[in-house]
């Protein structure tokens, strides 16, 4: 037996248990209707303190590795696509879309100085009409970059098409930015206003704090931004449960109509109040079911999650679960990661993980003190290992590939995703609830 000391550090954790069950319940399941926007990028050349890509649609520059420059690119480009769908137009100019991505805030500062503007100290990402050009900073999160990258691109987007000259209401634009942005990348094909597996910043738990203050009269009534949360769960809300409606309202707000609250109770011949308390009701199921700890964890699929980190770190569900399976396999040659056994907060947990030679190891966290046991090996397996966890009478029943095992559990019994020192990939992520 061995121990440490690791400092936790963990988000809010909400208790209610969920109705649905598996990543179904997160409404992340590809509809057949869904398109998947695959569009190639282009190949970095250095250029300054970064790389420059030109792709199809956009002009990309970055301080970044070459790599992620060009899935950055990727990204963008495919971006483009489905937001051509999404608005059933695209901007006309055949010269590229710029964009720019600076390591720091002082460079992304020093540049848009440089370019006659003035700075909007505080935000991460900036997009202007003058230069037509988007400039956002690198993020401490590797999925809130990219998706602030597409959020800056939205709003070049959505000007660039606009017929009016109309400025539109702040809350509006950014409803669109903040709900599309939220995206499935797989290195290769992207979808746009999605509902991730798991963030750093959890923006649906952070709407559903916030839903006791919503106002949707007030809010449509308005000409700058309420609550960012709160617009990406309006946006998101009427473009799932009222499609056709939703896109005749943007529509005449992007042609240029001032009075937003008319327009909408013009269209869907009802007040705007009425869609309040479904609206709350729905957004208190509409929650991203892991919670990070730690960095890095990325959402990649409705199934599928990456993370890494050089020490202990943990991801649990939200609420209980009857079974969770899960699949772990290698991002790096050596690895170890598996799953949660036990979890009470953030300094009382306890975690199974397998190496990628199938060596088994448990944690046990106690008042933020860890101790550890080697618990024998499983077979090893190149392609990883299938894992799946059932709470039975204090304990956990575990299958690894075909070995079954029985771990009693000194907290309750939550599951959910664990690695150590390591790049792990999760996918096959399904659960079932009580």
């Amino acid at each position: 037996m061995k121990s440490i000391f690791l400092p936790i550090v963990l988000t809010a954790c909400t208790s209610e248990e969920k109705e649905n069950n598996t990543s179904e319940s997160v409404d992340n399941v590809l509809e057949e209707e869904e398109t998947l926007h695959c569009v190639s990028g282009g190949t970095a050349e250095a250029e300054a303190n970064g790389w420059r890509v030109e792709g199809s649609r956009y002009s990309l520059y970055t301080e970044t590795s070459k790599a992620e420059a060009e899935e950055m690119s990727k990204m963008i480009e495919s971006s483009f696509s489905a937001l051509e769908e999404w608005f059933q137009d695209a901007p006309q100019s055949t010269e590229s879309l710029v964009v720019d991505v600076y390591q720091s805030d002082s460079a992304w500062a020093d540049a848009i100085l440089a370019d006659g503007l003035d700075v909007p100290y505080g935000a991460g990402g900036y997009y202007h009409p003058a230069t037509q050009k988007a400039y956002l900073y690198l993020q401490p999160t590797r999925y809130y970059t990219r998706q602030l990258l597409i959020h800056e691109v939205i709003h070049q987007f959505h000007d660039l098409i606009r017929v009016s000259d109309r400025e539109l209401p702040s809350w509006y634009v950014e409803g669109i930015a903040e709900y599309l942005s939220m995206y499935d990348w797989d290195g290769s094909c992207i979808r746009l206003g999605r509902l991730p597996l798991i963030t750093q910043e959890d923006m649906p738990l952070r709407a559903l704090q916030e839903s006791g203050e919503l106002s949707l009269s007030n809010h449509f009534q308005q000409d700058e931004s309420v609550s960012r949360p709160l617009e990406w769960a309006i946006f998101r809300y009427f473009d799932i449960h009222y499609p056709v409606e939703w896109d005749q309202f943007r529509y005449r707000m992007d042609e240029g109509e001032e009075n937003a609250m008319q327009i909408f109770e013009d269209v869907f011949e009802d007040s705007l109040d009425t869609f309040e308390p479904p609206l709350v009701s729905w957004l208190e199921e509409e929650q991203q079911p892991f919670i990070a700890t730690y960095l890095e964890w990325s959402h990649i699929d409705s199934e599928h999650i990456e993370g890494w980190s050089d020490v202990f770190s943990i991801a649990p569900l939200k609420w209980g679960a009857d079974e969770f399976s899960v699949h772990v396999s290698s991002l790096d040659p050596t690895w170890n990661g598996g799953v949660l056994l036990s979890f009470d907060d953030t300094s009382n947990w306890s975690a199974l993980v397998v190496s990628e030679d199938g060596a088994l190891q448990t944690f046990e966290v106690t008042q933020g003190s860890a101790l550890w046991w080697d618990q024998g090996s499983v077979s090893s397996s190149e392609s990883g290992y299938s894992i799946s966890v059932v709470p039975e009478n204090g304990a956990m029943r575990v299958i690894i590939n075909q070995d079954e095992l029985v771990f009693p559990i000194a907290f309750q019994p939550l599951t959910g995703l664990a690695l150590n020192g390591s790049a792990v990939q999760f996918s096959e992520i399904r659960w079932t609830v009580p």
